[in-house]
């Protein structure tokens, strides 16, 4: 159910068995207050859901040796900066690497 989830939520590449082990104890804590009938796919689905909001951020498509390469930027300071305008950019709008250059491109 873990990769499925992680599937959906475009994080197909997640270790499932290792955010498994990591939350397992939680999860089992939290279904066990459940009485009477409930549905158990829909509650496990909600607490690997939540586990991946809260804890996982999404990993940017670029580096900052790819901005210094495709933009020709040198070593320093505006290479920070220009990456944290992308992680402000692919927060709102995930997209492909090359889209993400180019709209630092456009910004830079």
């Amino acid at each position: 159910m873990i990769k499925e989830v992680a599937a959906d939520m475009d994080r197909g590449n997640l270790d499932a068995t290792r955010l498994r082990k990591r939350f397992y104890d939680v999860w089992v804590k939290e279904l066990g207050v459940h009485q009477g009938n409930y549905n158990f796919k829909v509650e496990a689905r909600k607490l690997i859901e939540h586990a991946l909001l809260d804890t996982m951020t999404p990993v940017l498509p670029i580096t900052g040796r790819d901005i210094m390469g495709k933009l020709d930027i040198p070593p320093g300071p505006q290479v920070g900066n220009l990456l944290e305008k992308a992680r402000i950019i692919y927060n709102n709008e995930h997209c492909s690497r090359d889209e993400l250059l180019e709209k630092l491109r456009m910004q830079k």
